[in-house]
This record gives structure tokens, C-alpha cells and sequence, in this order.
């Protein structure tokens, strides 16, 4: 009887003792946690670029650990930004233009009191740079300007198959009923008005890292582009945003993005339009641009000129997205963060399931030491590749040797 007891605790208590073990020897880098101060037990630790670079691309093989080797669940917690819209049904009213003027439409949200700050025009017009105002009314006779010198803009190239477009307009948050917009209208080539989205945008701010790398720019005369190749200095730094500084004035250009870990390789991340206007009919200018996110060291951004002058680029910035990581901590604990282990697969832990009821607002900061070497980290060892893996050449060489070899007997033989 007393041996099954025993056998059963066992079965029910070494499990217990090896939760939440962790083994060093796999991991190859660690950064001590610094707590600057004790009011939550939720800490807060913003990941940096060389965590980024010695980890796996996707962050798999990041762990935080305690005391005792303890390991201690966590969640990666992005940055990016969240919009919440509300659209509003509208009727349009008097859609029309005034050719070498504007266009104009009027929006009625059917009663007083809906927060608006958003419209978004739909149009199959092409190839345009236009001034917008927007304007609020109770009544349709007294007008209030809600924002003037905004801007729209389309670029079309069906030849090239390349298109960017933003028609969409902010404004301060709006009740009035009644909303006008009206877009300038130059050499008479009016923007056509299909329909119009109101709606009240609520923006949480992307919280992001700014860099300037080192970069270099050329021109490719067969191609009647400017290269821009900027160098983030290293691999594995996420990064989705950019913006272009260029002192020239009057242009606009579509853009071509790449992507490369050694500058031979290089991948289509997007494609978008710059341009600066500061005219009498349009004043206005876009040098950001978005593309699909990417860790790879190297950026390539080609300005398509055509037979225009090659603009001047006097800095490039880009951005990436905040990546903090949260856990439950203990005061007087110390704690490590380990990354570096190419095979580790991402930890799943219960605290997915409750994060959302967790006081994230409360979470204080801790700080990242410089990255240190894991002393204790055991390489894996490579298995031994068979010897025609190792000596390619060895087979064909034998082989080689093999036939020559029969050759000369037959031709002895026949000889006789």
C-alpha cells in the first residue's frame, strides 16, 4: 500500500517540480531586467534591436526567466495602431461642379448630434492633385470651414500596372447635420464624386522607433530611376514605414520598395507616389510611404523619374512598430530575458487566455542590460553528413576511375 501512495505522488509532484523548468544550454544570448520601481507586479520591458537580430524572425525563441531557472509566461504585446470607425448613412445632395472651379457635394446625416471627423470619397477619376475644404451646417446657409488645405490625390499608371491613392479627409470632430465638401478644380478636369463614407475615426497612435540609416543613391539610366539603398546595419530589425526628405520642389513620382539580407537577393515589398506641389491651384506634398513589413537589413527605394531630372535626397527615416513584452513579476526578483535558439518553437502559456482581464495600464517598466553571452550555452552538434555529402566529388571521381579501369580490361581482352 505504501509503495503505490509513494508511486503516486510521485506521479503527481515531479510534474509540478519540472513546470516551468528551462533549459540555458540551448539558448545562446540573454539582457538581465532591470525594475526601476515595485507598484505593479506587471512588468513592462520594450524589446530592442539587438534582441531583434539574434533572435528568430518571428520571435519564437524569446523567453523571460526568473530565479532558479524558472521559466515565467509572457506576452508580446504590438505597437501598431488600432482604428475604431463608426460610419454614419448619409444622402448626397446636389453633386455637381463648377468647371475651372470645384466640385462639390452635400452630405446630410439625417439629424443633429453624430460625432463625425472622417470623410472618404470614392471616385474613378485618375491621375489628379486636389485641395479639399470641408465645411458644417445646421441649416445649409450658414457654413462653418471645418479644414481647408487638405488634399487628395491619385496616381495611375495602367502601363506600368501601378496605382496609389489617398481620398480620404480629416477634420476636428464635427455634430453639425450637414456636411460640404468641395474640391478645387484646376484647367477643367474636375474630380468625379460616386459617393461619399462619413464616419468618426478613433486613432490609437502607433507607438514606433525612428532610425536614420547610412544610405546611398544613384541613378539607373535604363531605367530612369533614382536607387536609394539604405542600410539599417542590421538583419533581423522590423521596420513597415518610411519617410523620404528631398528639398526640390514641384515633382511627383511613383516609388518602387525592395528588400534584401545581402544586397543581391531583392523582394518587392510595395510600391507608392511621392510628390510636393506649391502652385497657385494646389499646395500639398506626400513623402511617406507604407509597405509589407520586413526584417531584412537592407532597403532599396527606386524613385521612377521617367525623363524628369533626378531629385536630390538629403535623409531617410524609417520606422518600426514597438514590440513590448508583459509579464507577472515579483518584488525583489531578478529576471532574464533569453533569445537565440533557432529551433525553439513559441511558448504558449494560460496567461493568452486571461491577459485581457489584466491591468496593462498599471504595468511599470523595466531595462534591458547590454547582450550578453550565454556561458552556458551548448551548441548542437551538426549530424555527421554521409561521405558523399562531405567529398561530392569523391562517387564521380571513383566512378570515373571504375570505367576507365573496365575500359582497359575490354580493350586488352578484345586485343588478344
Amino acid at each position: 500500500m505504501k509503495r503505490k501512495l509513494i508511486l503516486i505522488a510521485s506521479i503527481l509532484i515531479f510534474p509540478s517540480m519540472c513546470l516551468g523548468a528551462f533549459d540555458v544550454a540551448q539558448w545562446k544570448y540573454y539582457k538581465d531586467i532591470s525594475i526601476n520601481s515595485v507598484g505593479s507586479n506587471l512588468i513592462k520591458i520594450t524589446l530592442d534591436d539587438e534582441i531583434f537580430s539574434g533572435s528568430n524572425k518571428n520571435l519564437s525563441d524569446v523567453r523571460i526567466v526568473g530565479g532558479g531557472g524558472k521559466e515565467i509566461p509572457f506576452k508580446i504585446v504590438s505597437g501598431k495602431q488600432e482604428t475604431k470607425t463608426t460610419s454614419h448613412p448619409l444622402k448626397m445632395i446636389n453633386n455637381s461642379f463648377v468647371p475651372s472651379q470645384y466640385s462639390s457635394v452635400i452630405m446630410d446625416l439625417g439629424e443633429k448630434g453624430k460625432l463625425t471627423n472622417n470623410l472618404k470619397v470614392a471616385t474613378t477619376s485618375e491621375n489628379f492633385q486636389r485641395n479639399v475644404t470641408v465645411y458644417g451646417s445646421d441649416d445649409m446657409s450658414n457654413w462653418n470651414i471645418l479644414r481647408d488645405k487638405a488634399y487628395i490625390y491619385d496616381y495611375t499608371d495602367r502601363k506600368g500596372n501601378f496605382k496609389s491613392q489617398n481620398t480620404g479627409v480629416s477634420f476636428p470632430e464635427s455634430v453639425f447635420r450637414y456636411l460640404k465638401l468641395e474640391i478645387s478644380d484646376e484647367n477643367n478636369s474636375p474630380v468625379k464624386i460616386n459617393s461619399v463614407t462619413a464616419s468618426q475615426n478613433i486613432d490609437e497612435k502607433n507607438r514606433e522607433a525612428e532610425r536614420h540609416p547610412q544610405f546611398s543613391s544613384s541613378e539607373n539610366a535604363l531605367r530612369q530611376s533614382t536607387e536609394i539603398i539604405a542600410d539599417l546595419g542590421l538583419q533581423g530589425v522590423p521596420m513597415n514605414r518610411l519617410l523620404l526628405r528631398s528639398d526640390d520642389a514641384n515633382f511627383n513620382r511613383g516609388v518602387l520598395i525592395f528588400s534584401s539580407k545581402d544586397k543581391n537577393d531583392w523582394k518587392l515589398l510595395g510600391q507608392g507616389y511621392i510628390f510636393r506641389y506649391n502652385t497657385p491651384k494646389f499646395s500639398g506634398e506626400n513623402l511617406q510611404l507604407n509597405f509589407t513589413e520586413t526584417n531584412d537589413r537592407y532597403l532599396k527605394i527606386e524613385v521612377l523619374n521617367k525623363d524628369d531630372a533626378p531629385l536630390t535626397f538629403k535623409d531617410v527615416t524609417t520606422y518600426s512598430i514597438y514590440r513590448e513584452i508583459i509579464f507577472q513579476g515579483e518584488k525583489n526578483k531578478n529576471y532574464q530575458i533569453f533569445y537565440g535558439n533557432q529551433k525553439a518553437n513559441y511558448a504558449e502559456y494560460d496567461l493568452d487566455k486571461y491577459f485581457q482581464y489584466l491591468d496593462v495600464n498599471s504595468a511599470q517598466n523595466g531595462t534591458l542590460s547590454a547582450q550578453k553571452d550565454n556561458v552556458s550555452y551548448v551548441p548542437e552538434i551538426e549530424p555527421v553528413k554521409p561521405l558523399s555529402e562531405r567529398i561530392p566529388y569523391l562517387f564521380p571521381t571513383v566512378l570515373g576511375v571504375v570505367s576507365v579501369l573496365l575500359l582497359s580490361l575490354v580493350y586488352r581482352f578484345l586485343k588478344k
